[in-house]
């Protein structure tokens, strides 16, 4: 049976704990060998024994470190990328616009692939070198032993060994977590932008609920190693989506999202989000208006609007413009058509709080 996403990306993670934890043991025994082999120097003195062991440790982080690199450059996931022709504006009306992010060619951006390249490069060039200089490989580590061993009470071949178990170990280390961690982190970062780049061309449709289904699915994908940046925008998405559907769930929804974002990330506020959330209570209110007209209601509705409006000013001013325009009726932006129904906050245009602040 075909693993699930979510399945996929357990395994992945017990694979990873699994791999981690069997470094750390390699590692462990290396070193504690290094130190057994220093302890043998004992009867030079504790000074002694301190400078076979820091040598040793020395010597084996450096090697770990070149096995590491090469391990990366080994390692580094290939991104397979096609071109695919953006569809005529007029292909689909606003509301069958496409259905899945792989339709969504016109949406897309491509993922930079200078390391993918680099790494390609470097390794052709380490294996070509490699093959050519077979031969000469054990002079060149007979030689480098011999470099490296007035460290090691002059003894050739436990310096040999510490450099060969630190290249094999940093090699392993390298490849293994670049491969288990990179490559799916790799993925999911793109996967989540191309879920984004494509929601975003579904908002500009008029295809809202495709957008907020697409925004959901990469919401759902959202994880510790995600970008802040990443998770704002698709926060704000959201919840601008949401500001298009029919009330009273349209906005229900978007005050969801944007409470949960506000709650969640106090440490990355978004100007947008909180003025986006005052949209929503602004839809809230007037639902209210013409449907309970329950005063306690409005009163609490109306203050956390002011709240919103105020919070979004004083993490960006600039975000003054979108909140006029949207509470003015004479604004602008509306006398150009684009903008017409955006007229969320307009039923405070005549309230005196609203005034000084976005007059």
């Amino acid at each position: 049976m075909m693993n699930t996403p979510t399945q996929a990306s357990g395994t992945q993670e017990e694979d990873l704990k699994v791999t981690v934890r069997g470094l750390m043991v390699w590692a462990a025994i290396s070193i504690f060998l290094i130190l057994v082999y220093a302890l043998a120097a004992s009867g030079q003195g504790f000074s002694k024994v301190v400078s076979i062991f820091s040598h040793g440790a020395l010597i084996a982080i450096a090697f770990s470190s070149v096995g590491s690199l090469t391990g990366f450059l080994f390692g580094i996931p290939r991104t397979l990328q096609s071109a695919v022709p953006a569809p005529p504006k007029d292909q689909h009306p606003p509301d069958s616009a496409g259905g899945s992010a792989e339709d969504a060619g016109g949406y897309l951006q491509t993922v930079n692939t200078n390391l993918e390249q680099i790494s390609d490069w470097l390794t052709k060039i380490l294996v070509g070198v490699g093959l050519t200089q077979v031969q000469h490989i054990p002079d060149k580590l007979k030689n480098m032993a011999i470099y490296f061993q007035p460290g090691l009470n002059a003894n050739a071949p436990i310096t040999l060994v510490i450099l060969l178990n630190s290249m094999v170990f940093g090699f392993f280390a390298g490849y293994l977590l670049t491969r288990l961690f990179l490559a799916g982190a790799f993925y999911g970062a793109d996967n989540l932008t191309k879920k984004e780049q494509f929601a975003r061309g579904l908002t500009e449709a008029g295809a809202y609920r495709k957008a907020i289904t697409t925004l959901e699915a990469a919401l759902a994908q959202l994880g510790p190693a995600t970008s802040a940046d990443t998770r704002r925008n698709i926060y704000e998405s959201l919840t601008y989506n949401y500001l298009y559907i029919d009330p009273p769930e349209g906005f229900q929804k978007a005050i969801e999202y944007a409470e949960a974002y506000t709650s969640q990330e106090p440490a990355n506020s978004s100007a947008r989000i909180w003025a986006y959330l005052a949209a929503a209570y602004g839809q809230q209110y007037k639902w209210e208006l013409e449907h309970g007209k329950r005063q306690a209601i409005l009163d609490s509705v109306r203050q956390k609007v002011f709240n919103a409006i105020d919070k979004a000013l004083k993490i960006d001013p600039r975000i003054k413009a979108l909140l006029h325009l949207i509470w003015d009726p004479n604004d602008p932006g509306k006398v150009e058509g684009s903008s017409s129904q955006e007229d969320d906050l307009e039923v405070f245009y005549s309230d005196p709080d609203f005034k000084k602040l976005l007059d």
